[in-house]
């Protein structure tokens, strides 16, 4: 076994001797056979027997072999890291090109704008909107590549997530005018603090955005507990999403409204599924066409408050 594994065995041991540990807890093990080949275990510990004055005494242990799902694990983390690299790289690549097109359409429009020429400037106002339409999307694919880098779990409190989340959104709520109500103490979870203030800032700022003109904004924030899930849900009393188009709102590069009523990229929501899924949890959507939305943000009950 490697140092490194072993390590991690002993840790779990003295935690159950020193700390009590009430839980049986698994760790994925590397153990090297008589061939040389390195092979994958699920290790599992559980307290067993103890004295009158709960000092553990026995400690019961399960292996169970994961070699074959192991490596089919890492090979697709392999290639998922490979794709995001091949994403990040080509988007930047991308990024000069369209820079030149968008300092020559400048440079158009400044040498042009006296012919007072309608079909001149149609298409130079064509050529403007499809390159800053480009830019947003390659920038939203930059983003959507670098969820993965640089992750920090650890206990938050979603409280303190969300009120930044509202700080952050200010300007946005001001100027819909729009009602904002967190109708209970939220919990604490266990997560990327970053990312999932990404998240709910995307859900509430779509709250905001998806409305019918005039229409103020009545955004509610509840939290249910299930027995695995601390369950987030964000209400809005926005358009709504029809029946038949709430499996296509997770996809990239969906967009569900008129681009020029609504602005964005239409990777917004895939990037919110995207993080739930690195969180062991699931996103999901109950929408009325014309009636607003209730997204639910399902966590894994690690941690109670």
């Amino acid at each position: 076994m490697p140092q490194e594994d072993l390590v991690k065995v002993l840790a779990q041991f003295e935690n159950y001797l020193t700390e009590g540990e009430q839980k049986s807890t698994s760790l994925d093990l590397r153990i090297t056979d008589a061939d040389g080949n390195l092979r994958w275990f699920e290790w599992t510990s559980m307290p067993y027997n103890r004295t009158n004055q709960g000092e553990i005494v026995t400690i019961l242990n399960f292996a169970k072999e994961i070699t074959e799902e192991k490596n089919h694990l890492l090979q697709l983390e392999a290639l998922s890291s490979e794709l995001e690299d091949l994403i990040y790289v080509s988007s930047n690549e991308l990024q000069q090109p369209l820079n030149t097109i968008q300092s020559a359409v400048i440079i158009l429009n400044n040498k042009l704008k006296d012919l007072e020429n309608p079909i001149v400037s149609k298409c130079l106002s064509m050529m403007k909107e499809t390159s800053d339409s480009m830019k947003q999307n390659i920038k939203a694919i930059l983003d959507y590549s670098k969820v993965n880098a640089n992750i920090e779990f650890s206990l938050m409190d979603l409280n303190k997530v969300i009120n930044s989340v509202l700080s952050n959104l200010t300007a946005a709520i001001n100027s819909a005018q729009a009602i904002v109500d967190i109708h209970h103490n939220l919990p604490h979870i266990k997560g990327d603090s970053h990312l999932i203030g990404m998240l709910f800032q995307n859900l509430i700022s779509n709250a905001i955005k998806f409305q019918e003109k005039g229409n103020i904004p009545n955004i509610g924030i509840h939290f249910e507990q299930s027995s695995n899930y601390n369950v987030i849900h964000v209400t809005d009393n926005g358009i709504g999403i029809s029946e038949k188009q709430q499996s296509r709102i997770f996809t990239l590069f969906q967009r569900l409204h008129d681009a020029e009523r609504f602005e964005g990229s239409g990777i917004g929501l895939a990037h919110a599924i995207k993080i739930m899924k690195m969180h062991s949890g699931r996103l999901e959507v109950k929408s009325t066409l014309g009636m607003g939305s209730t997204f639910s943000c399902y966590f894994l009950r690690e941690y109670d408050t």
